[in-house]
């Protein structure tokens, strides 16, 4: 008969434990950028789409990005502002940067599971809105990044978010979703030359 050593025996049970652990760990999404840099994001499942949790700190491929007011600490807490051709070029592989529609199917989700309630009240984070943080129900935690003017002004840090989507109005203009100190979620287009954030959609 052989006899096991019940110490070894619960230090292999112990080993195993810790091993699984660290499996889990590496399941956890790892996205590489579009730049090579490996970066890593949180994602987030809202009704049939998957997004990126966290605004896009990547320099582009092509077009041109910036610091908000030219301070790097902003990149780090808000994520770079990127013109349209900039913001086309930086999400990466299996991601793409969101459509009209797609902004439009976020939308109509939130808010059909929330009668009553705005999409951009539901889509904020809760922190650095100051008194008008939103409840962040999906994770989605629009941060109020601001925006970069076409005459190289920045502004709005603190009490808006913009977003770029990738359709275009015409030849000078695109469309864009913004989310201010209310709770809705807005829409318009504007001149591709602003600088906005990103957000990435599965697909």
């Amino acid at each position: 008969m052989v006899f096991i050593n019940p110490l070894l025996f619960l230090l292999v049970i112990v080993i195993f434990s810790c091993s699984r652990e660290r499996g889990k760990e590496h399941d956890e999404p790892e996205i590489s950028s579009s730049s090579s840099q490996e970066l890593n994001y949180r994602t987030v499942e809202i009704g049939s789409q998957v997004w990126f949790a966290e605004n896009i700190n990547d320099k582009p491929s092509s077009g041109v990005s910036w610091c908000y007011g030219e301070i790097e600490s902003y990149c780090d807490e808000y994520g770079r502002l990127y013109d349209w051709e900039a913001a086309k070029s930086v999400c990466p592989d299996g991601w793409k940067l969101p459509s009209k529609d797609d902004y439009d199917k976020l939308l109509d989700y939130v808010e059909s599971k929330n009668e009553g309630y705005s999409a951009g009240s539901l889509l904020k984070s809760v922190k650095d809105w100051g008194s008008h943080g939103g409840s962040d129900t999906y994770g989605f935690s629009a941060l109020p990044g601001g925006f970069r003017a076409s005459n190289g002004v920045f502004s709005s840090r603190e009490a808006r978010a913009y977003f770029w989507s990738s359709s275009e109005a015409d030849s000078q203009n695109a469309y864009y979703r913004w989310i201010g100190e209310d709770t809705k979620l807005y829409f318009s287009y504007v001149k591709k030359t602003e600088g906005y954030s990103v957000r990435c959609v599965k697909g």
